[in-house]
Parts: C-alpha cells; structure tokens; sequence
C-alpha cells in the first residue's frame, strides 16, 4: 500500500469546442489512465452549474466563450455556487488583461490551450485545488471570526454593533424615498430577577422561551437584536411600522405573560417596548437612549408601545476602518458622520467625541494606530480652528501625531486662503491628506502646492474606475497620484471597496491601502477592538 499516493482529482471540464475537448482529454489520458485524475465535460455554462450542486469537484477548468456565457463573468456565476472548488481559466491565447479580471473574480489560475502537457497540467491543477483550498478555509475562519463578533452567543441574534449598521442601511432608503422609519426597543422584565433567585441556567432559558415569541411573528426581512442583556431592538422595513406592531406586541406580552414556570422553577417574565420613529438627522445612539427613557415610565407589568422623536444629530459615532492589504491588517479608523459637516463647530464636536473615544479606548488597553477626521474648507477659514483642535484633543490625552486631518479637495481651490491654518495644523504634528474629487489636473496640482502625508480616492472615483473596466481617465488619474504619492513618499488610501471584486481589482493595479465594507463594514466604537487584530485576506 503506497500511502504517498495522492488522491485522485475530480475536475469538470466546461468547453464547448470539440476540438479543444479533445486536445485537454489526450493530455489528461495517461493522469486518467492511472487514475489521479477523474474528468466530466460539459459544454455550457448552465450545466456546469447543475454539475456543482449535484457534486464536489476538486477543479474546475473553464473556458471563457461559452455559448451561454458572459465572458470573466462566467467565473463569478460558478464562484456564486460553489466556493470550495479551484477554477482556472481556459484562454485561447496569451491575453493577461482577461486573466487579471478572471484572477480578480476568484479564478486560482489560467491555462493559455496548447501549451501545457499532461504532467505539467497535471501539477498546475493540483496547486490550484491546494491554494483555493486554503484560501476557502481562512475565509469560513474569517467569516466565523466575523459572524462571532457580529452575533450574541446566546441567542445567535446580531448583537449591538451589527444591528446598528444594518439601522442605518434601512434610514438612509427611508430616507431616500421619504418613507417612515423607526426602531423598536423591546426590554424582557424578570430575568434578572429568576436569574438571581435560580441561576443562569433558568434565566437563559426563560429569555429563550421569552424571544421566541417575539420570533414567531416576525418576517424574513425583519431585523431582531440583542443589545444588551435584556434588551432587543427591531427593525423593520420603511413603511410597514405601525400596520400590525401594535396587535403583535399585544399578543406577544400575553403570551409571554403566561409564562410562569421554567421547570421547578416560578418565574414572572413581562414584555416592554417602545418605537422610536426617526427624524432627519437622527442618530441610531440618540433613538435608543430616548426610547431607554421612554420605558423607565412604562410599567414593568405590561406591554406598550409609543411614538417618539429624535433631535437631529450630526455625528453618528461610527468608526470604518481601512486596511493595509500587504499586512492583511486594519491600519486606521475613520469617525463618520451621517450629515455633512461644514462648519468648525462640527468639525470640533466631532475631534472631541473621537478624543474621548480615543481616551476610553486607551483605558481599556486598546491603542489604534491612526484616526482620521474630515476638514472642511469653512473649518480652515478659521483662524482659531488649528488651535482649538489641538486643545480639545489634548484634553483627553489623543496626540496630534495619531490624527490624520483628511482636508477637502475644496480647501484647496484657494490655497493662499488657508494657507495659514494648513501650516498651523502641520506645525502642530496633524498628518494631512488631501480627500480628491477625481480631476486630474486639479488633484494632481493641488497634490503637490503643499506638503501633504498622502491622497485619498473618493468612492466616487472607484465607481468610474470599475464602471470604466480599469482603464480610461479614472485609470490615469489613479495611476497619477500614485507615481506621485511614491516620489514624494505618501500614502494613497481608495474609498469604496465595498465588494469583493473591486478590492481585489484595487490591489491588483496597485492599491495598497483600502477602505470599504468588502474588507471591513464601519462598526460602532465597542466593536473596534475585537475586530482590529482579525486577519484581512483579499480574495485573489
């Protein structure tokens, strides 16, 4: 018994030429003769789909010209089936731009017809199967990782962090189609209570039974979280907030009501709640602390809902990371907020929320490497903006070297204007980079008109680069900045990967650093520090 003997690789075969059917076939005959390796061929893409779901192949080797097919895309629809089984890509010459995009969609390599033999196709399959499946099993421990701290281990609900972003997902398309939105906050009463009395075995399994009440008459497009130990927040879609909320509510209060023992035990559980509906400019926080007080005058005994509303708030408190994809790490956080902010005391208010984010964090032992803030033009204008910055931040013991000041583009337009406060924030050790809007000659002039720490894509810019298929004028610009950023050692940081293939195409054309939800999605202030060590592999 040869216990060295590899196992026999299963691979699906997707050519619609006979002849270049053939040609693969004799090459893999001596493989297939002494069986490492195993062969089914299909002619369309359609039935090569069928094939993966019926079947785990170790490979899969694709043509890109199929008669049912869309070119690279064809490795995106097989991608979308099965991640677990290597593709590479069958090309008729050597065209690297279409191996790049094929590589960049997922595929592990490309094999140009013709010019391999059976050994040599042989072991390039097998490298293949082995990198994708290592690439596979560091993204299900990523997903794992990420799934852990996005969800109560309890419950297995999305926890504070998650329910939030998903919050502010639902308010903006509220918002855009001027459709009602709110969250509501739902407190179990008397867990606690049978939790001292009984221990946790007991209340665990109260709020189980206590929850899935509540789960019994919600929707698949609803939202249920857990964000504390007895409190849950939902969400539901624009729209359809008060049609059924209130007989629902009712009927979920009486059920739980009911509830009076948990074994030997006698427990006395009662249902809470309250929907908070949002204004313009209202913040996730700022709703559900109204609604916390608006329960503490609710009697603890009964179920009831109301209607209230949030003043509007510039900043949102949450943070989006960006990441160094040659380190596979986050090397930096963003503050957010959910208006623009124009005016100094906004630009103000929101360095000191960070400062005290950064001094809680510190506190804590958790220490990241750079934050970032928006400047306005208005903000610069100021003659005390430089100084009063540096103050509030000091106050709560951030250093002006950790800051990275990201100044608009329109600051620029009128350099001899800000001029001053510029020098003043650079004096004061703020790294400063330039947000661009995408114009070449502009950015590139302005790039240079002052000392600056590095450039930052706009999402917008990204847009054009991928609408444009990486090439075009959105291709020159970021081809610019980045000869640019080299010769005069600054960082380029692009915005809006927020899918897989655009990151992978960023780093393809040489971005290094990278900020969307594709790597890592914005996160509320307590979610940072479980997620900052985690491993960022970019797919490709």
């Amino acid at each position: 018994m040869n216990a060295a003997m590899p196992r026999a690789l299963s691979v699906l075969l997707v050519e619609d030429s006979p002849a270049d059917g053939r040609l693969l076939m004799e090459a893999f005959k001596p493989a297939i003769t002494a069986g490492e390796l195993v062969v089914q061929t299909v002619k369309r893409l359609s039935l090569a789909v069928e094939a993966l779901k019926g079947f785990d192949f170790s490979c899969v080797l694709l043509d890109l010209g199929l008669p049912d097919g869309r070119g690279v895309d064809n490795v995106r629809a097989l991608r979308e089936v099965d991640r677990k089984t290597a593709i590479i890509v069958l090309t008729g010459n050597a065209d690297e731009k279409l191996a790049a995009e094929a590589l960049a969609l997922g595929a592990q390599d490309y094999l140009v017809k013709g010019e391999s033999d059976g050994e040599q196709l042989l072991k390039q399959l097998r490298r293949a199967v082995q990198r994708n499946r290592q690439i596979f099993d560091i993204e299900v421990r990523r997903d794992q990782a990420f799934f852990e701290a996005s969800h109560d281990a309890l419950t297995l609900l999305p926890n504070a962090a998650l329910f939030a972003d998903r919050a502010r997902m639902l308010m903006a398309v509220a918002r855009a189609k001027a459709q009602p939105f709110g969250i509501t906050l739902l407190k179990f009463d008397g867990i606690e209570e049978a939790r001292a009395l009984y221990g946790s075995g007991v209340a665990d399994e109260l709020l189980l039974k206590c929850l899935q009440h509540l789960l019994d008459g919600l929707d698949s497009t609803d939202t249920l979280a857990r964000i504390q130990p007895d409190e849950f927040a939902l969400l539901r879609a624009p729209g359809s907030l008060t049609a059924k909320q209130a007989p629902w509510l009712d009927q979920c209060a009486h059920r739980i009501d009911s509830l009076r023992q948990i074994g030997d035990c006698t427990v006395q559980p009662a249902l809470r709640s309250c929907l908070v509906e949002v204004d313009e400019g209202s913040g996730i926080s700022d709703l559900l602390a109204l609604a916390r007080e608006q329960l503490q005058v609710h009697s603890p005994a009964t179920a009831q809902t109301t209607s209230i509303s949030a003043e509007p708030t510039a900043l949102a408190g949450r943070w989006q990371p960006w990441v160094d994809v040659i380190t596979q790490h986050c090397v930096g956080l963003q503050l957010l907020s959910e208006a623009p902010m124009q005016s100094g005391t906004l630009v103000l208010a929101a360095a000191e929320q960070m400062a005290q984010q950064w001094q809680r964090w510190t506190s804590a032992g958790f220490t990241p490497e750079v934050l970032a803030l928006s400047v306005s033009a208005s903000a610069l204008a100021d003659p005390g903006f430089a100084a009063q910055l540096a103050q509030r931040l000091a106050q709560h013991g951030l250093p002006s070297e950790r800051v990275q000041l990201e100044v608009d583009e329109s600051a620029f337009r009128d350099l001899s204007r800000h001029h001053p406060a510029l020098m003043q924030l650079r004096a004061g050790g703020f790294r400063l980079l330039l947000a661009g809007d995408g114009s070449i000659e502009t950015s590139l002039r302005d790039f240079s008109a002052f000392p600056l720490d590095g450039y930052k894509l706009s999402a917008g810019v990204v847009r054009r680069l991928m609408d444009e298929g990486l090439q075009g004028s959105a291709r020159r610009l970021v081809s610019a900045v980045c000869g640019a950023a080299q010769a005069l050692g600054a960082q380029v940081i692009a915005c809006g990967a927020d899918t897989e293939d655009c990151a992978a195409a960023l780093h393809l054309i040489g971005l290094r650093h990278l900020q969307g939800s594709a790597l890592m999605p914005a996160m509320d202030a307590d979610a940072v520090p479980v997620v900052w060590q985690q491993q960022i592999i970019l797919r490709g």
